[in-house]
């Protein structure tokens, strides 16, 4: 194994260990964090906790302080990694809680799959980069350090807002489900999509965020403001719009009501009922 970086106090190139560009085995630049480990002539701490069963002599720490290795242990902070080996232990590029050895995938310090030949990070397509806490195998999706139970890595996608072109919003699904972030949705996969603004639109209602469903909602003429980025609209329809929400922040409305973050605050018409999510 290449060694890993102790301190580097300039920034220098990153040497990507495979054709995706996830795994660097040498990884530099930045200079050492005010607490990160220090190594004694007789002991190794991590910000003032004793890293037990550390060999100060054969000790290598990573760029940023969230991994090393010695003869014996790899570790994360001050906690050895279980059944990691030392000898081919490497750090992921993009994320600080994923490292790898020849035969297995570490979250921190533990195990998160032995999939080593199908791992990666997953990578959003527009724009392209990769989201460091999202990541999947042959068989699953993870969130950090936890697996989203019945996912499905080949048909699992991010979904952009539809009627802003966002992409900030956070939700995902494949063929299964339906997540904010970590959260699973129990809305319908195949209808599901993103409308932008925090809200998303399935068959059967309107969500916002990690709310869930916005119960008041009007399934058919609900939209979400757009002209927060940037879009043009009918002028005379936003003023009207904007008087009957009281001249107040709105990201959504529909016929009935006018809403903001998920819930209603201005009624459109006699009929609509205004509170926030039940």
């Amino acid at each position: 194994m290449k060694p890993l970086l102790r301190y580097i106090s300039i920034v220098s190139i990153i040497i990507i260990g495979s054709m995706t560009g996830l795994f660097a085995e040498k990884i530099s630049a930045l200079s050492p964090s005010t607490c990160g480990y220090e190594i004694g002539s007789n002991v190794v701490t991590f910000c003032g906790r004793i890293v037990s069963g550390a060999d100060p002599t054969s000790f290598e720490a990573g760029w940023d302080d969230n991994y090393a290795v010695d003869k014996n242990h790899a570790y994360y902070h001050e906690k050895i990694i279980d059944g990691a080996d030392p000898k081919t232990f490497q750090a992921v590029h993009y994320s600080d809680l994923i490292s790898k050895d020849a035969n297995h995938i570490f979250c921190e310090n533990k195990l998160l799959t032995t999939d080593v030949q199908n791992f990666k990070l997953f990578e959003q397509l527009d724009p392209p980069q990769y989201e460091p806490n999202l990541s999947l195998d042959g068989s699953a999706v993870y969130y950090r350090c936890d697996k989203l139970e019945n996912s499905d890595p080949k048909t699992f996608t991010k979904l952009y807002g539809q009627e802003t072109n966002s992409t900030d919003d956070g939700f995902y699904k494949d063929k299964n489900n339906v997540y904010y972030h970590q959260y699973r949705f129990y809305a319908d996969a195949d209808s599901f999509h993103d409308l932008g603004n925090g809200y998303a639109k399935d068959k059967n209602a309107i969500y916002f965020n990690d709310k869930g469903k916005v119960h008041y909602a009007d399934l058919k003429s609900f939209h979400v403001n757009v002209r927060y980025y940037g879009a043009e609209g009918d002028n005379e329809k936003y003023r009207q719009l904007d008087a009957e929400c009281g001249n107040k922040y709105y990201d959504a409305y529909d016929d009935n009501a006018c809403y903001s973050h998920g819930d209603v605050f201005a009624a459109r018409n006699k009929g609509a009922v205004i509170g926030s999510n039940p």
